[in-house]
């Protein structure tokens, strides 16, 4: 019978290797991380499309709100998360949606594209607004639209 008190907990000590390195997200990024996760899952077009607008409008609303005390904190890598999610939802409208010429699927598609252009002007207008400057789409601007975004 081993003794359970002298045994080192392997799990705790495996988890601990694991998350060097890696940096703790905020609870509303990781929530949008699973959520673009379940696209993946989805059963038909129509659901895709509305997971992937639905992230869509989530990064931009976390791009761009003002930071507040009771906010959690965005690192740069964090604010890149954002970007990349933005970034992936593009390519998944452009490259990965289906082509639908009627029906439910091709409202889904035409609501999530209304979604991607309204979110992109949102954040370019911010992008070139001087005064936004606390937030998040500004620690990213050059990021985003240039070259490595």
């Amino acid at each position: 019978i081993l003794d359970v008190a002298t045994e080192p907990n392997h799990d705790a000590t495996e988890r601990e290797e694991r998350m060097k390195g890696t940096e703790v997200r905020p609870l509303p990024l990781l929530a949008v991380e699973s959520l673009w996760d379940g696209h993946k899952s989805a059963v038909g077009v129509t659901d895709t499309a509305a997971i992937v607008s639905a992230v869509i409008e989530c990064v931009t609303f976390l791009m761009l709100r003002r930071p507040k005390e009771n906010h959690p904190q965005f690192s740069l890598d964090c604010w890149r998360k954002c970007g990349q999610l933005l970034l992936e939802s593009l390519v998944y409208f452009f490259m990965e949606a289906p082509d639908s010429g009627y029906g439910p699927a091709a409202a889904s598609l035409d609501g999530l594209c209304t979604t991607l252009s309204r979110d992109i002007l949102k954040l370019d207008t911010a992008s070139c607004d001087e005064g936004i400057g606390d937030r998040g789409v500004s620690n990213i601007a050059n990021w985003l639209w240039g070259e490595e975004g």
